[in-house]
């Protein structure tokens, strides 16, 4: 989350271009003391270098290393551009810009931050819209960020299971996801041919391509927290999606990793606009224990040689570490997915060394929001005819610094 006050935004503002609107962000972090003025040059150099423009109508205008001693506070100036201002060479218009004032690596977790605020297009057009800086503030602090999901219910949640692996946390999942009329048995077994990714703080997600007979989401966590390709496993969450946005869902589940994990009955069900039961209905406890014997007869579970094997078909995976001074901010990431643009092949990207889920690499906002630093590890996922050649350009323009 973004530490920013109404002092931080200002509104209903017109710019004939760029140069103009950037101005206008550098004078709101001068005037409220985070730079000094000559910041501003600095800003205007970065733009020459390489577009700071993110995705969905948002720039990120921000000074070079070589101005970061006119830095003196971190911090960010959101100014909204109801008219828009044509932002680059391919005529993208920016709605909303986050002017980013940073002195070290502090600028990563302000582009994380900034790139979930906006990763969804309703999430952009909404700061673009607001008209009020309370309302701005709102958007931009996840007041409102959570999503309700009539599709499942607090007997659809499991916070004290007795499974000891992923396998068997799934299982329980699946079978009271099938008890509950949610997903017939060949869904289960597809299923189980999925290995459970890790969102962060503990949170891992099993998901499949498959239809589900109506859209379901159901969350167990162990008793006794364990680990799992080196990340710990507090809660597992299956969904399962039948004409629903799956990318909306997602954003709320990576928010709210953390309450998921570790909160309470009262505090996971508000997470999807529910409200707890005063007690815990004794028929899903049933449903729980004897459901997952359908499951064991339904599918076998997988071995753990499977959850790590390499992605099936055409597709191939490598891992790259990132050498940039300073990470992936907009510069090289701007590089990296230009890269990756140039090839047919879908191709994923997550960071191993935070535990990221997989975000698609030809994606802006979801490269920055990587939070990749120094030293980070990248693994590619490339599906497709051009896959290994894709594969070999990242690589090869990771190793040449990509533009640094």
């Amino acid at each position: 989350m973004l530490n920013i006050s109404e002092n931080d935004v200002l509104l209903n503002q017109t710019a004939a271009n760029k140069e103009d609107a950037i101005r206008i962000v550098a004078k709101l972090l001068a005037d409220n003391g985070r730079v000094d003025p000559g910041y501003v040059d600095g800003m205007l150099e970065r733009e020459q270098q390489t577009s700071t423009y993110l995705d969905n109508g948002v720039a990120i205008p921000h000074g070079t290393t070589k101005t970061r001693d006119l830095v003196k506070t971190t911090g960010v100036a959101v100014v909204q551009f109801p008219q828009g201002v044509v932002w680059n060479e391919d005529g993208d218009k920016t709605y909303v810009a986050f002017g980013i004032a940073a002195s070290s690596n502090e600028h990563l977790p302000i582009l994380k931050a900034i790139t979930n605020i906006i990763g969804e297009e309703e999430e952009a057009q909404a700061l673009a819209q607001a008209t009020s800086k309370a309302q701005m503030l709102k958007l931009i602090k996840g007041e409102a960020s959570t999503v309700e999901l009539p599709f499942t219910s607090t007997s659809l949640f499991d916070l004290s299971a007795k499974a000891t692996d992923l396998n068997g946390l799934q299982a329980l999942n699946l079978a009271s996801l099938l008890a509950q009329g949610y997903i017939d048995p060949e869904y289960l077994n597809k299923s189980f041919k999925t290995a459970p990714v890790h969102l962060g703080a503990g949170l891992w997600l099993a998901s499949t391509n498959a239809n589900a007979k109506t859209t379901g989401l159901a969350l167990v966590r162990p008793a006794t927290p364990f680990a799992a390709q080196g990340k710990e496993v507090k809660a597992l969450v299956n969904l399962a999606l039948k004409d629903q946005d799956e990318v909306k869902v997602l954003a709320t589940l990576v928010e709210q990793a953390a309450t998921l994990a570790t909160g309470d009955l009262a505090q996971v069900a508000a997470v999807f606009g529910l409200e707890a039961p005063a007690t815990s209905a004794p028929q899903a406890t049933v449903a729980m224990e004897k459901a997952p014997a359908q499951a064991a007869q339904a599918t076998p579970a997988p071995t753990a040689s499977a959850e790590k094997a390499a992605p099936a078909g055409d597709s191939l995976s490598a891992t790259f570490v990132i050498h940039n001074e300073n990470g992936l901010h907009a510069r090289p990431s701007t590089e990296l997915v230009r890269v990756c643009k140039q090839f047919k092949s879908e191709i994923t990207v997550e960071n191993l060394t935070t535990g990221s889920a997989p975000v698609k690499a030809k994606s802006m906002v979801r490269v920055t929001g990587l939070g990749a630093t120094k030293g980070s590890e990248l693994r590619f996922v490339a599906t497709g005819e051009d896959a290994q050649q894709a594969l070999d350009a990242i690589g090869k323009a990771i190793a040449d610094g990509l533009g640094e």
